[in-house]
Formats: C-alpha cells, sequence, structure tokens
C-alpha cells in the first residue's frame, strides 16, 4: 500500500490558513466617499433643464449604487422627465445611462411590475430602426417576466431579442458582444428555471466570458472611473453571480463559490460595504458555505451580511433582513448554540412587527427558533409556536410537504420533551415518510434551495435523534405501542440518514456523468430533466405565491402549476421505468430503506453486524446475529465521542515524524461501552461487519481494546504486539450504511477467468518537485522519534480548510510518490501480475489508460496516489484521485484527475479496489461524504471490497502489510479478504526486530465492502 508521510499528513497539500478570503475586501474609500457625497448633494434653487436632468441622474445613479433604491427611481424619474425622451444626449446627461439605471434599481428593489410598465412605455417610443435600444429593452423584459413567473412572456421577449442580434452583425464589436452578453444572461435564467441545469450553467459561462471581453475592450476606449468602464464592471458582477447560482445547482459548490468571490470582491469595490448589493453577495458566499458543510464560515459570512443590512439602514421589516436573520439561526442551532438562535430570531420578529400589514401576512414564527426555545427548556412555548406553523402551513393554496413534515418532526421532538409520548409518536408518524423520500440538488436563482442538501440532512437527523430517544425510552419503561418493533424501524431509519451523507457526492455526479449503458444514460437524463424542472418551477411558484397582489396575478400561479403538475408526473413515470429497467442505478440513486430482516438473510453462520448512530445527547448500537437482534441507546453525547476519537487518532498520526503514546484509556473505554455489552452476541463469529457513525467513521475499531490483560512491558513508548487488540478476536469489514451491504450482496456473481492484479501509480506531477516538500515517502520506523509521555494529552491541530487552489496550479503543489511504484510492483509480483502489461507507471499512470483499459478483466486494482477533498482544487466540487499531469504526458481530453464522474462510468469486477491515497478512508465529521462518495462510486462500478487508509502511515509496515496480504490470499484462495487483512495485521504487528505492534502501523488500513472471499 503506497502512502507517503510527509505529503499525506493530516493537513491538504492544499491547506491554508483559516482567514476567510471572502471578508477581507477592502473598497476604495475615496470611490465610496463621492458617492456618498453626490447622494447628500441638494439641488440648486434655479436650474436649467439640462442641469436638472445632469443632477438627478448624477444622484440618482450614486444611490443606485449604493443600493438605496426607491431613492435612486425618485431621482432617475425627475432626471428623465427633466431631459425629456427625444433630446440629443449631452455629455453629463444622458439618456441611456439614465434608462439603464432605472431598469435595473425597479428589477433590484422587486418591483417588477413597474419594471415592465417602465419598459414597455420606453419600447413603445423607440423608433423602429433603433435595433440596438430595442433589443436591450426585450432583454430586460424578460428578466422582470421571469421574475414574476411569466414563462411564455419571457419566451416570446427572448425570441425577439434573438432576432434583432441577427439584424445587428453589421454593428461595433462591442455592440454585437453586449447584446449577445445580454441574451446569454436571460437564455441562462430561463434554462435554469425550466430544469436544463446543463445549459443554464454553459450560458452562463458564455455570459460572463463575453462580459470580460467586453471590459477588455472597454479598457482601450474609456478611462478607469468612466461611467461606461463601472457599467461594464458591475455587469460582470453580476453574470458571475448568476453562473455561481447555476454552478450550485449542478452540486459544483467549490467552483460556485470562485465565482461568487470574484463577484463579492467587485461588488464590495463599486458599492460599499453597506450596500444591498454587497449584503446579497455575501449571503451568496454564506450559502455555498453552509451548503459544503463548512457552518463556521457560513456563519462569519451571514455575520457580515448582516452587518452590511445595518450599515446599509435596510428597514427592520424587510423580508429579505428577516431571511438573513433566520439563516443565522440555522447555524447557530446547528452548532447547538440555542440562547445565541434565540436572540437572533427575537430581533428577527421585532423587525417585522413594525410593519403591521406585512406582519399579519407573513409573522415571525420559525421551525428553527421553536427548536431552540425546545433546547433552552421552553418547549410550551415551541410547542404553540409549531402547531401554529403547521395550521398555517395547512390553510395555503399550495402547502408544501416537506416543510409541513419538518414543522411535525420538530413538533414530536417538543412533544417528546413534555413526555407526550403517545402524541409525539403520532406526530413522528406524519413527518417521517415525507422527510425520507430522496431529494435533489435545487434550482432557482434567489438562493433559497441554495443549501437544501446539507440542511435538509441536518434537519432530518435532528427528527431522527429526537424519535430514536423517544422510542428507546418507550422500550426501557415498557411502553411501546403493539405492532412496533423498537429495533427494526430505528435500525431503517438510521440506515437513511447515513445514506443521505453519501448521496450528496453521488447524486451530483449521476447528474452530469456519462453512463456506460446508453440507454440507461438516455433514461437517467430525461427523468433528472424533468425532476430539476418540478423542483426549479416549484420553488418559482413558491416565490410568485408570496409576492404581494399587485405583483402577480391568479392565470400565472395557475399556469406554473400546471407545468409543475406535468414535470412531476413525467418524472414519476421515468423513475418507474429505471427501477424496473435497471435496479442497481435505482438504488444508488435513490437507496431504499434496510430492513433488518434483509441484512439477517445475507449474514453466514461466521458473520454478525454491529450498526451505530451517533446523537446529539445519545450513541445507538444494533447488534444482528443470526436470528438475534439487539438495540441499545447508551448514555454517550456526540461530542464525548469525538473528544475520545480524536484523541485515539493523534495517537496514530505520524505526519509530524513522532511516534506517540497510544490511547490505552480511551481504546478501552470506547470498547466497554460501544461493544462488550453484546459481546456475547458474536463471540462466535470470525468477521464483524461494522456499520459506523459520525465520529465512529474516522477510526478502525480493530484497534479497540478488549481488556486490560497484557500490559505492556514498554511503557514509555506504548508499543506492544500483545495487546488485547479486537483484531485478534475477530476480522472486521465495514460498510457506509447497511444499504450499501445489501447493494453488493444482491449485486451479480462475478467471472471466473480474471488476471490477479492491475496498478496505476507513481504519477508525474511537476517537472519540479514542490520546494521544501520530501520528494519520497521517506519516513520509515527508524526515523521516527518517541514523543515523550506528555504526549498523551496533545490534541491534534485541526486541519485547515482547503484554499481552493486553481486547476492550473494544483499539480505544482502535489509531491511526487516514486515509493508507490515500488509497492505496485511488489504486490504485482506477490499476485502473479505481468509487470509490464499490468502496471501503469509514471507518464502511463493516465486518467486517459484507466478509462481505457478492461478494468473487469482483474480481480484487484489499484491506485497508488493522492486523493482530493472537493473544493482543494477550483472545479473539482467531488473527491477525486490525481493521476499525472496532461501537461507532461501524453492525455488528451483530461483534466489529470480521476473524479467520481470517471470512477461511475468505469466498469469493474473486482474483490479488491487498493486506494492507496491520502486518508481515503477518513470521513470528516463536519461534512461527512468526502470517502464515502469515492467509495460508493467504485462500488457502483463493480468493487465488491475496497481497501482504504485512515491515516498517513509509515513506508515499511505498509508496504508490508499490503504485500503480506495479497500474499496470503494467492496461496489460499480460499481465505476471505477480511481474513487475509486480519492475519496480515498480526504478521506486521508480530515483525521481529521492529516496533510495529502500536496500531500506528498496523492498523492503517480498513477493508470497506465486502469482506468475504
Amino acid at each position: 500500500m503506497l502512502f507517503l508521510i510527509a505529503s499525506c499528513g493530516e493537513e491538504s497539500a492544499f491547506a491554508s490558513d483559516e482567514t476567510n478570503d471572502e471578508l477581507a475586501v477592502q473598497p476604495d474609500p475615496h470611490f465610496i466617499a463621492e458617492l456618498e457625497r453626490q447622494v447628500s448633494a441638494i439641488p440648486p434653487a434655479s436650474q436649467t433643464n439640462e442641469e436638472k436632468c445632469a443632477f438627478y441622474q448624477s444622484r440618482g445613479v450614486a444611490n443606485f449604487r449604493l443600493g438605496r433604491y426607491p431613492a435612486a427611481i425618485a431621482d432617475l424619474t425627475q432626471a428623465e422627465a427633466s431631459i425629456g425622451y427625444w433630446q440629443t444626449n449631452t455629455a453629463p446627461c444622458s439618456r441611456d445611462i439614465i434608462r439603464d439605471a432605472l431598469i435595473s434599481a425597479y428589477e433590484e428593489s422587486g418591483d417588477f411590475v413597474a419594471d415592465i410598465e417602465y419598459l414597455k412605455r420606453t419600447l413603445d417610443k423607440l423608433s423602429a430602426s433603433d435595433l440596438t435600444r430595442h433589443l436591450f429593452i426585450d432583454t430586460g423584459l424578460a428578466h422582470a417576466q421571469l421574475d414574476l413567473g411569466r414563462l411564455p412572456e419571457a419566451n416570446a421577449s427572448l425570441e425577439s431579442a434573438k432576432g434583432l442580434l441577427l439584424r445587428l452583425r453589421h454593428s461595433s464589436r462591442i455592440v454585437t458582444l453586449e447584446a449577445s452578453a445580454a441574451i446569454h444572461g436571460v437564455d441562462a435564467r430561463l434554462q435554469m428555471t425550466e430544469g436544463n441545469y446543463r445549459a443554464g450553467v454553459e450560458l452562463a459561462r458564455q455570459e460572463v466570458d463575453i462580459r470580460r471581453e467586453i471590459l477588455h475592450a472597454q479598457s482601450e476606449l474609456y478611462v478607469p472611473n468612466s461611467e461606461a468602464a463601472l457599467e461594464g464592471r458591475r455587469y460582470v458582477a453580476i453574470a458571475e453571480a448568476r453562473l455561481a447560482y447555476a454552478l450550485i445547482s449542478t452540486g459544483k459548490l467549490g467552483e460556485a463559490g470562485h465565482f461568487a468571490r470574484l463577484s463579492y470582491v467587485e461588488v464590495a469595490t463599486l458599492s460599499g460595504f453597506g450596500s444591498n448589493r454587497t449584503v446579497s453577495a455575501l449571503k451568496l458566499l454564506a450559502i455555498i458555505r453552509l451548503r459544503e458543510g463548512h457552518i463556521k464560515q457560513a456563519e462569519q459570512l451571514f455575520d457580515r451580511a448582516l452587518q452590511a443590512a445595518d450599515r446599509a439602514k435596510i428597514v427592520p421589516y424587510s423580508l429579505g433582513l428577516a431571511e438573513l436573520r433566520a439563516w443565522k439561526g440555522l447555524v447557530l442551532n446547528m452548532q447547538g448554540r440555542w440562547a445565541k438562535s434565540a436572540e437572533i430570531f427575537r430581533q428577527r420578529d421585532t423587525g417585522m412587527r413594525e410593519s403591521e400589514e406585512q406582519f399579519s401576512r407573513f409573522g415571525a414564527r420559525h421551525s428553527e427558533w421553536a427548536l431552540a426555545l425546545l433546547n433552552l427548556g421552553k418547549s410550551a412555548q415551541a410547542e404553540g409556536m409549531l402547531r401554529h406553523q403547521i395550521t398555517g402551513a395547512e390553510r395555503l393554496p399550495r402547502p408544501d410537504p416537506a416543510d409541513i413534515a419538518v414543522f411535525r418532526g420538530y413538533l414530536g421532538n417538543t412533544l417528546s420533551a413534555q413526555g407526550k409520548s403517545e402524541a409525539a409518536l403520532a406526530q413522528y408518524r406524519l413527518a417521517l415518510p415525507e422527510l425520507v423520500k430522496p431529494w435533489r440538488y435545487g434550482g432557482g436563482d434567489d438562493g433559497k434551495d441554495a443549501a437544501i442538501g446539507y440542511v435538509q440532512q441536518y434537519k432530518l437527523r435532528v427528527i431522527v435523534e429526537g424519535y430514536l430517544e423517544l422510542l428507546a425510552r418507550m422500550a426501557r419503561s415498557g411502553e411501546t405501542p403493539a405492532g412496533i418493533d423498537v429495533a427494526g424501524e430505528t435500525f431503517g431509519l438510521a440506515d437513511t440518514v447515513r445514506n443521505g451523507l453519501v448521496q450528496r457526492a453521488i447524486t451530483a455526479s449521476t447528474a452530469r456523468t456519462s453512463l456506460p449503458n446508453s440507454q440507461l444514460a438516455g433514461l437517467a437524463r430525461r427523468e433528472q430533466d424533468a425532476a430539476n424542472r418540478a423542483q426549479s418551477l416549484g420553488s418559482l411558484l413558491e416565490r410568485v405565491s408570496l409576492m404581494p397582489n399587485k405583483q402577480t396575478d391568479d392565470a400565472t400561479i395557475n399556469a406554473l402549476e400546471r407545468e409543475v403538475r406535468l414535470a412531476q408526473e413525467q418524472q414519476a413515470a421515468l423513475a418507474k421505468e429505471i427501477t424496473a429497467r435497471f435496479p442497481t442505478y435505482a438504488e444508488l440513486v435513490a437507496p431504499r430503506a434496510t430492513a433488518i430482516s434483509d441484512v439477517r438473510r445475507l449474514l453466514r453462520p461466521d458473520e454478525a453486524v454491529v450498526a451505530f448512530f451517533v446523537g446529539a445527547r445519545q450513541t445507538y448500537v444494533w447488534t444482528l446475529e443470526g436470528d438475534t437482534s439487539r438495540f441499545r441507546a447508551i448514555p454517550i453525547s456526540r461530542e464525548r465521542l469525538l473528544q475520545q476519537v480524536e484523541s485515539l487518532r493523534h495517537s496514530v498520526d505520524l505526519s509530524d515524524g513522532t511516534l506517540k503514546r497510544f490511547d490505552v484509556a480511551a481504546a478501552q473505554q470506547l470498547y466497554s461501552s460501544l461493544l462488550a455489552p453484546d459481546g456475547a452476541l458474536w463471540a462466535t463469529a470470525r468477521t464483524l461487519i461494522v456499520i459506523p457513525d459520525g465520529p465512529l467513521a474516522q477510526i478502525p475499531l480493530g484497534l479497540l481494546l478488549t481488556g486490560r490483560d497484557g500490559d505492556v512491558t514498554d511503557g514509555s513508548q506504548g508499543i506492544d504486539a500483545n495487546r488485547p487488540w479486537l483484531i485478534k478476536r475477530v476480522a472486521i469489514s465495514e460498510f457506509s450504511s447497511a444499504n450499501v451491504l445489501l447493494a453488493l450482496r444482491t449485486a451479480s456473481t462475478k467471472a471466473a477467468e480474471r488476471r490477479p492484479f492491475l496498478g496505476f501509480g507513481d504519477p508525474v506531477f511537476a517537472a519540479q518537485p514542490p520546494a521544501g516538500e520530501r520528494t519520497t515517502r521517506g519516513l520509515s520506523v527508524r526515523d521516527l522519534v518517541v514523543a515523550p509521555a506528555a504526549a498523551d494529552t496533545d490534541t491534534a491541530p485541526a486541519s485547515a480548510r482547503p484554499s481552493g487552489v486553481p486547476l492550473v496550479e494544483a499539480f505544482s503543489h502535489l509531491p511526487p510518490l516514486p515509493d508507490t511504484g515500488e509497492e505496485l510492483r511488489d504486490i504485482a509480483r506477490s499476485t502473479g501480475a505481468d509487470l509490464q502489461r499490468d502496471l501503469f507507471l509514471g507518464v502511463r499512470a493516465t486518467v486517459g489508460n484507466v478509462k481505457a483499459a478492461e478494468l473487469s478483466r482483474y480481480r484487484v486494482v489499484a491506485f497508488a496516489t493522492h486523493s482530493l477533498a472537493p473544493g482543494e482544487v477550483t472545479g473539482l466540487d467531488e473527491p477525486a484521485l490525481a493521476m499525472s499531469n496532461p501537461a507532461l504526458v501524453s492525455d488528451p481530453g483530461s483534466n489529470g484527475f480521476l473524479s467520481i464522474d470517471d470512477i461511475l462510468s468505469l466498469t469493474l469486477d473486482a474483490d479488491w479496489v487498493v486506494l492507496s491515497a491520502c486518508n481515503t478512508g477518513k470521513h470528516d465529521d463536519e461534512n461527512g461524504e468526502s470517502a464515502s462518495g469515492l467509495e460508493r462510486a467504485f462500488f457502483y462500478a463493480g468493487a465488491r471490497g475496497i481497501l482504504v487508509s485512515n491515516w498517513a502511515v509509515e513506508t515499511v509496515s505498509a508496504r508490508l502489510l499490503t504485500t503480506t496480504l495479497f500474499r496470503n490470499q494467492a496461496a489460499d484462495h480460499r481465505m476471505s479478504r477480511a481474513q487475509a487483512l486480519r492475519q496480515a495485521m498480526l504478521e506486521v504487528m508480530r515483525t521481529p526486530g521492529e516496533k510495529y505492534g502500536h496500531p500506528a502501523f498496523w492498523a492503517a488500513f480498513s477493508l470497506v465492502g465486502d469482506g468475504r472471499d
């Protein structure tokens, strides 16, 4: 197995400090000061019409740039009235500038009806030969019509603009570019609204490129702070934000963050910190961070957005401000900071009450406010709030069943906290069927659905935890209602939550990957498009339904309802066809809840299952063996478990070159609480199948200690093969969920004739290795320094967040891995592979060669390289394996990274896939999906077992373990994969003359997947 301590430590090769780059932008103080001077100016008592126009134009544009839209509209309307439509443009007073600013001010203030009326009046006054202005008014109309949900009218306006563009082909370069960019912007929005996300992203990219080209051309014609140059920069920022929203809808969050940051920098520079535009830009960045699972960074950004809103003097009852405060309360709840969350919601309530009319319509109740109150001991107040929300939501003309399900689930938690078990149970029964439905990435361009995946997963977990607590309490007290199988019902629900952590990566990829079966690919694409259309139009319908009456009408709402129903019916029919014809794919994208009986019937007599679910206050354990099932609730909180796991991980971390004293106490305590009480059930098992959750996914359970016998003789080093490690008692295989176990064991049988081994490794990353980096895996056991006893109390430093290195720079940050080539050769020799035919090393370790290889002809397929987490490289929004740099080798059409998209398109028939990359088995407890995404993708491609690393390891022991593993299996084909790994671990820990008894050496690898032969 191929690991590099120097480059595979806890910190990413791309790590940076925790500073939020997004918060560091400082606008030009002189520019903002000038805008403030202009808006505070008072018109002279006596002016000509031309002077009036110039004054109100200047003040109106300044107000608009500072986000003060009502004042901007008043000033710009006065300016237009002063100049008269047919009067010739003069230098200080321009009809075009006034018109463009007025249209944008109407649009950004949300008065779309006034925007349309103004545009139509302007269009009526245009000369038939004024094609350019006609085109821009058409695109403006299309934007406003889209905002109001008037899709046929928006389509008609867009088609009119496209026809005019054909007639403008002989115009100047900048005019045609501006016209083309305007059309691309509208078309991108329309495609996104229709659910055509791929087309929307491509059009949005093209708009950004064209806007940048325009800006470059304008820089050669105008001085930097001219009106044309400033408008050009503003349009680039708008286009970048539009592209970011489009990318969010396809799950490409890292790239979305890149364009959102660019947009924010420009907006903050042009408009200052205290402007509506800056508020919106910060909100977009915060939503992206939240959807990535970076909760603390999201909180910082929402804080900054609220500060900007305060500086912009946004009215306290603003719905936009209320939404921001609700986002802030949500992220506080996610961190368990209930008092601060309740205070934010109280401020929200106070502000919204300042508009009696608006408050009577929308109110200020919120499910997350109720959750905060519940956790502060105010359950009666929370109950009243949630009951009112349920009643109100059910009375809506178009009630959202997902929202109602959350309200009911939270109400179940509230009633359970008051001891009202039967009433709580009834609410859970109503809520959970809706909540466990598969979800998709949301559409829309307002951010409402942008964080749906991560937030929905959080809410589901909160509700499921409450339900588990209730059932465990009822079981203990003998109150469980007749007909409820507590172990069985809780097992399936916990598995649904575990599956959700994996599905974020997989669902995004299946929406854009190239599936190997052409019939499946066509069906899947049509089903995804229909589902996207239903979701996107549904979001638009919800927004339009909540608009003031003067902004919408029944005909528009009814038309949207018909389109949503049609899309839903199409999606349901296609999903049914896929399930019938391609059940494996259906199970991948929408896994069903797995029952205990499903798992039991697939177990061998010498196997047992232990599954975990880690709640905020309790941990739950299911043990299955033969016909027996046992369910337990343990009073160990998630925080406590995380502390113990972090301590264990720190004590096996070799990345700093020190061998630390193993945390014996934590290893004993975890075994004693998690496994020992049910030890009699699996006492005769030869293989223990483990389904971990949360912090427990970060450690291999084989390093737990089953007792206190065999105390060490060398206390200073804490290294001794005689300890009672769990791996000595039983072989272990691991699954991310019971659903994956079921899918693997019901898959088609493997081919009889296959070659033994295929390996890809030692990729070529850069012509010169990164400065200051070790260029080999380097450290062996003799290099390690034994840490002093005080290390027992150390805690490992938190990994810095990925800095988002640009794709073109990524390879220069990756240290070479020459040891991986030798490791692959050793495994190839052990398995009897052909070293010439079956090894792809150096310049041959390319993405293209992986795709071209006949992978289904091999029993073992190995990848020996670096792995990357989502967002580490801009443009890589999913886990990936680094292959050779296409700039240095022959690999046409590749970016050099083997992504989930690529893996899903492979066809394997492998007993093992060896992911010999940095921390491929480590699960991020905050985000939880990186390793799982890679694992599930390889399982779908045809792997039955995956060998992954849990941390950076020492060179010699890594090679010894993997070559021993495959040599043992080659010698005894009846030996299971789990037993082969166990035997290799035992041999490594007993290696004469070395100090390999420490689990840092022998426990670094886990078998994920089926451990059978």
